[in-house]
């Protein structure tokens, strides 16, 4: 069998308990792994052949945070191989020299000052849109891109929280990491640019939110790209979508939001992940304290 056949055969069982991005990038790796097979065969999957694909990753300079995320997908793709009787053994499996340390993940929000300078820009159109879910939901741009009409439910709510009525102007369903499903709620702000949108561009339920003429979504890239736009006119070095995500969190996080409750928000299936965001906050504290007896 071919090493590139194999690949896609791993990718395609990937599908029921990976979410389309992880999917997408596991795809990307093991595609290009395939690439350097000689010849195309699941008989050059060897030590041999993965050294050779890390040698050229860490050639270009790649970050040893992404030489890791590449590790994880060729560790499964072995492992899926043992199973499947298409060799012998896993080549990473044991071996230090695959071992790539994670960096800790440190999140780099905006300040209130670069947000209030992405906020201030005169967007119209899709790109509004897409700022206003970045900004008001913390959410990672490909459910985002794969938010369906029938996923948005507009209209004033009140529920009760600890004796006090609080309304919401909606929520927005969507699909995270490890296919759960994520439910968040909309702020006024997001609900008014919203249902504009939708008064212009009103659809099926199953069509998507936010669709190309063509009718199909948004692509990530594309998004990265209009964001990238966003930071050169407003001065704003690194403006990726994720870093709204950032913001999103450190915001709750700074006016005293349960980290629990930011979990929640977030659509983290473990709490650890959330906890990352403490390092930011005391940063900022430690930072504060220098400031004050400067």
């Amino acid at each position: 069998m071919k090493l590139s056949r194999a690949v896609g055969e791993f990718i395609k069982e990937l599908e029921p308990s990976k979410a389309k991005q992880t999917r997408d990038g596991y795809a990307s790796d093991l595609h290009h792994l395939a690439s350097m097979a000689r010849p195309d065969s699941v008989l050059a999957f060897n030590e041999s052949l993965v050294t050779t694909y890390f040698q050229a990753l860490s050639s270009q300079g790649q970050r040893m945070s992404t030489l890791h995320r590449k590790r994880a997908s060729v560790s499964q793709l072995a492992e899926w191989g043992v199973r499947k009787g298409l060799w012998a053994k896993n080549p990473i499996a044991g071996n230090p020299m695959f071992k790539f340390k994670r960096p800790d993940a440190i999140p780099k929000p905006y300040t209130r000052d670069e947000s209030a300078r992405l906020m201030g820009l005169s967007l119209t159109g899709a790109e509004k849109v897409f700022r206003a879910l970045l900004y008001y939901t913390g959410l990672r741009v490909t459910p985002i891109c794969e938010i369906l009409i029938s996923n948005v439910n507009l209209g004033v709510q009140e529920i009760n929280v600890d004796g006090k009525r609080v309304e919401i102007y909606g929520t927005i369903r969507t699909i995270g990491k490890g296919n759960r499903e994520h439910i968040v709620p909309v702020v006024k702000e997001l609900a008014e640019i919203l249902g504009d949108w939708l008064r212009v561009y009103p659809g099926k339920g199953y069509e998507y939110l936010m669709r190309q003429t063509n009718g199909r979504p948004y692509r990530r890239k594309t998004v990265e790209r209009m964001t990238a736009a966003w930071g050169q006119e407003a001065g704003v070095s690194d403006c990726i979508p994720h870093r709204f995500r950032h913001t999103y969190a450190s915001d709750l996080l700074a006016r005293g939001t349960d980290i629990r409750v930011i979990q929640r928000l977030l659509g983290h299936g473990s709490i650890q992940s959330t906890l990352v965001y403490t390092k930011v906050s005391d940063a900022q504290a430690f930072a504060a304290v220098m400031v004050a007896r400067g």
